[in-house]
């Protein structure tokens, strides 16, 4: 028999601990997380509840909704009014149809002007769609849009008409119109000087509180009245700019919408400066130079979130 080495267990000892120091050390962990999600809103101004001047009792840009001469002159301000029901269903969802269907604002227009013009007129939204929520008294199936669209066809001089529409923030951002900027082309652009001189465009802003906020003729030279309205002349509009308005329209909240009133008229030129004029005075200017004319004129609402002046990265 050998005998027993020591050395040698001493070794097989060594050994055997170093492994078990490899295999049986550990640590204990424990982790911490933050999850954050970052939704963006949006900025989402839009026309709604357009319509005839005057539908309603409180609007207040002048006593008429269209001045045509017939009679006293014109239609006043409820006119369009209906018996106290508007043209327009609860909901707010339709606006003024062109045509002479029975019922429409048109057809009762047509009634009055028989035999003295043959004026008609429109008024819709481009690319109209329902709004998507609850607004004020506004449901969420009313139709509103970015742009509308107005037409009178036929006018002559003496005759002006009127429109209107609220303006609403559907956004989760408050807004501030921040410039208005105005052009105006005719068949051929630019449009006559003739045709800019006679015909005018009244445009009024104002808020909930009907305190004004923009009316057009504040801010040009080249005017002229009708009924107590006044009209700034095409060719003084062509080119115009408006940028130091910076009025704020709260988000989605129906006491922070704004009005908007607009017109247009020909100017009756009794005295003959862009006409004949009137008979008493006869003036050498053609009358066929303003006559079946077309005039397209656009209105440009610019708008900046509220805190516009503060976004400039540092």
């Amino acid at each position: 028999m050998r005998g027993f080495n020591k050395k040698a267990m001493v070794g097989g000892i060594l050994a055997l601990s170093l492994v078990l120091a490899g295999t049986g050390y550990a640590y204990w962990t424990d982790t911490l997380n933050v999850t954050t999600k970052a939704a963006t809103g949006d900025l989402d101004i839009a026309f709604v509840d357009l319509g005839l001047y005057a539908q309603y009792s409180n609007d207040d840009m002048g006593d008429w909704s269209v001045y045509d001469g017939i009679g006293g002159g014109y239609a006043d301000k409820l006119f369009f009014n209906n018996n106290g029901q508007d043209y327009q269903t609860p909901n707010h969802n339709s606006v003024v149809g062109r045509g002479g269907d029975e019922g429409s604002a048109n057809a009762q227009y047509r009634e009055r002007a028989d035999g003295y013009n043959d004026v008609d007129f429109s008024a819709g939204y481009k690319d109209g769609a329902q709004i998507g929520k609850q607004y004020g008294d506004y449901l969420a199936a009313t139709i509103g849009s970015d742009k509308i669209e107005l037409s009178v066809n036929n006018m002559y001089p003496g005759y002006g008409q009127l429109f209107r529409s609220d303006i609403i923030n559907l956004g989760t951002v408050a807004a501030k119109l921040s410039a208005l900027s105005f052009s105006a082309t005719g068949t051929e652009d630019p449009l006559d000087a003739d045709t800019a001189g006679m015909l005018g465009l009244a445009l009024r802003i104002t808020d909930e509180q009907d305190k004004e906020i923009y009316d057009l003729s504040n801010n040009a030279s080249a005017t002229f009245t009708l009924g107590g309205v006044t009209f700034v002349r095409l060719s003084a509009l062509t080119g115009a700019t408006v940028g130091t308005l910076n009025e704020m329209m709260t988000a989605s909240k129906p006491e922070g919408r704004m009005d908007l009133y607009i017109g247009v008229a020909m100017d009756p030129d009794a005295a003959g400066v862009y006409t004949t004029g009137s008979t008493a005075v006869n003036a050498d200017n053609e009358d066929a130079d303003t006559q079946n004319r077309l005039a397209t004129i656009s209105v440009d609402f610019a708008w900046d979130q509220f805190n516009a002046e503060l976004g400039a990265a540092k």
